[in-house]
């Protein structure tokens, strides 16, 4: 397996916001959105074994392990490493961009699947018809989401909130899973926009901020 960095902290998104977490980062992704916070996972990585990555969560001593990249599921071991520290005892999460198969992920598993909006590769986002087309969202995904799932909407701007209601309504998104994120692209929407718009839609989602970044900076890495 390829690893970024192993860190320590709060998680700072999801239903685990303040739960303090071990952090297994994995290297690479095959996708680019525009405001993506993590590019330096980017890269080649470091080989690791399962057993080292075993042996860095059991001395930090947390009972959160978050699975995150880039794309995790990009390691073709992931959904073993999963299982094993599911065995061990752990709660564990899978950060995951949405574009590829979750079903590869054991039960038990906590899955916190993006789905793209068209801003995350250009600056549309319109509805349309064909609802993902211009996303690189994996629709097969949604027939695999359960209430133990949660789903989470980065938006860069209020123009993408209608393409992102639509989504939720289409697919009755508040009814099958456990939560439904809006999480801004931090520092570029009016924050009292955004909750005003959540509540005047009456859209079945939970307003979502990167706390870490409000506690360690925009810029921090390892956190």
């Amino acid at each position: 397996m390829f690893l970024t960095e192993i860190f320590h902290s709060i998680q700072g998104e999801s239903t685990f916001t303040g739960v303090p977490t071990t952090f297994l980062r994995f290297a690479k992704c095959n996708l680019r959105c525009v405001w993506c916070d993590t590019p330096h996972s980017f890269g080649a990585g470091t080989a690791v074994s399962r057993q080292e990555l075993h042996a860095a969560v059991k001395a930090a001593g947390l009972t959160h392990v978050c699975l995150t990249g880039g794309e995790p599921l990009l390691q073709p071991d992931l959904p073993v490493l999963a299982q094993e520290l599911l065995d061990a005892g752990y709660t564990v999460s899978v950060e995951t961009g949405g574009h590829m198969d979750i079903s590869v992920l054991p039960p038990g598993v906590h899955r916190i699947c993006d789905i793209k909006t068209p801003g995350a590769f250009s600056k549309a986002a319109q509805v349309k018809d064909n609802i993902f087309e211009d996303t690189e969202f994996c629709e097969e995904n949604l027939k695999h989401l359960n209430e133990a799932d949660e789903v989470k909407f980065v938006v860069a701007h209020l123009g993408e909130m209608p393409w992102v209601h639509e989504v939720v309504r289409r697919f009755d998104l508040g009814r099958c899973v456990g939560a439904v994120h809006i999480s801004p692209v931090h520092g570029s929407v009016d924050l009292e926009d955004l909750a005003r718009w959540i509540v005047e839609h009456q859209l079945p989602a939970r307003l979502s901020l990167q706390i870490h970044k409000f506690i360690f900076g925009e810029d921090a890495i390892g956190v």
